[in-house]
Formats: structure tokens, sequence, C-alpha cells
């Protein structure tokens, strides 16, 4: 039987006195969606961060397909190109168009020729309707398409796992249904995916399973039902009431 795509187990993670992260673990199989939710401050984006080894872990494993990725001595590099993590402030390229933007990484990293990177790319922008904004800067396209562009250009890399550390946080209400359409599109067509997220309708339709952290610690994992419509702690409850009526 193979491994979990990525399984971590028990991690911690310290920020001199502050721990960040407690003993969090969990397996994550090929073309699930895992959503994690939880108050600012419990953990979620620093674990995105350990999990694609921008942050080093203090202690546990994290095995991406069975190999402890997460040894100080492993190169990350490599890991890197097989995740790919969506930032909730876009961080595109100002000095690039759409099109450099998408083709950087595969043509410096995976040594893709230009031509191909770029019909790549077009290929890409084409299926998520942002074709007419290949030449545009970031600052001359909304929020929503600079987020799409940002997920395309994760997807330039072919990854087998992505993350999205709350990619809808940052815009305005009416451009989050935009970025949400393609992470569905992504799901449905058996995308493996950790989300952290306050789009609770997202995790219900999309998410296979649901993380509930707070302070650090997983507080409740399983099926989206289970978690978002009966937790079973009372600080789960009294999060997702206040985000239900926010």
């Amino acid at each position: 039987m193979s491994p979990p795509l990525l399984s971590v187990d028990g991690i911690w993670k310290e920020f001199g006195e502050l721990v960040v992260l407690k003993d969090v673990s969990f397996d994550l199989e090929r073309h699930q969606v895992l959503t994690v939710v939880g108050p600012s401050g419990s953990g979620k984006s620093t674990l995105l961060r350990c999990l694609n080894l921008l942050e080093p872990i203090d202690d546990g494993q994290i095995r991406l397909e069975g190999v402890d990725i997460s040894d100080p001595e492993f190169d990350p590099d490599p890991v890197r190109r097989r995740i790919g993590i969506v930032f909730q402030s876009f961080n595109l390229f100002p000095h690039l168009s759409v099109l450099g933007n998408i083709t950087l990484a595969p043509r410096k990293v995976l040594r893709i020729s230009r031509p191909a990177a770029e019909e790549q790319a077009r290929a890409l922008l084409s299926r998520f309707d942002l074709i007419d904004k290949i030449d545009e800067y970031p600052d001359r396209i909304s929020g929503g398409q600079q987020q799409r562009v940002a997920i395309i250009r994760a997807l330039a890399m072919s990854p087998d796992l992505m993350l999205f550390d709350e990619p809808t946080s940052a815009l305005d209400p009416e451009l989050v249904g935009e970025v949400l359409d393609v992470m569905r599109v992504l799901a449905a067509e058996g995308m493996t995916m950790v989300v952290v997220s306050h789009e609770l309708a997202f995790a219900r339709e999309a998410a296979d399973r649901v993380i509930f952290m707070d302070a650090g610690m997983v507080v409740e994992d399983g099926p989206p039902g289970q978690v978002l419509e009966d937790p079973q702690t009372d600080r789960a409850r009294r999060f997702l009431r206040l985000v239900q009526e926010g």
C-alpha cells in the first residue's frame, strides 16, 4: 500500500518562547481537499509555511510520499517545485507582465523553453478566462484577477499539492467568487489541496475533510458535515457561530 501524499506527524514550531504549532498531525491522500479553519493566531498560516519548507519545524516529521522532507539536510528546492503555495497578498512581480509572471519559474527552475512555457501559460489563461490580460501588468488588473494569475503561476509548475493561505481575505466581497470558482474547478479535477480559509461554504462543498485549529493545536478533524455542522467542542462551536453570523 502506497503512503499518503502528505503525512504530518507531531510537528512543533516555536518562535522564541511562543509555541505556534503544538503536536499537529494529519495525513492527506492524493486528490483530497483539506480545509483548515480557526481563529487568527491559531497557527494556520505557519502550518502552510512549514509544509512548503518556508519555515523549519522544531520537532516531528513532514513526509511527502513517505520521504521525510523536514530533515534539515533535505534540499527544499525539489519539494517547493512539487508543492505550490498561493498567498493572500498575491505576491506577483510588479515589473513583469501576466505572461512574464507565469513563465518565469517554469523557465528558470524547470528549464522549460520560452516557447513551451508561453504556450502553457496561454492555455492556462484561456482555461480560466484571463487570456485577454496576458500582456497586462499586475497593477492594471483587479485583485481577483491578480489572485487568479497567482494560482495559474503556481499551476504552471505542475505541482502535486497546492496550498492556499486565505486566498480571498484581501479581496473585495464581489471578487471573492471568481477566485473560489477557480479553486472549485481544481478540486473537482482532483488537485490535492490544503486550504486555509474562513469561506465555510467552499469547505462544505469542496472539502473532503476539515480541521479546526486553536492555539496551535488540531482541536477537531473530520468530514465537513461533522466539523462545521456538529462540532464537538465549545471552542469550535463559538468560532463557527461567529463566522456564520459575520
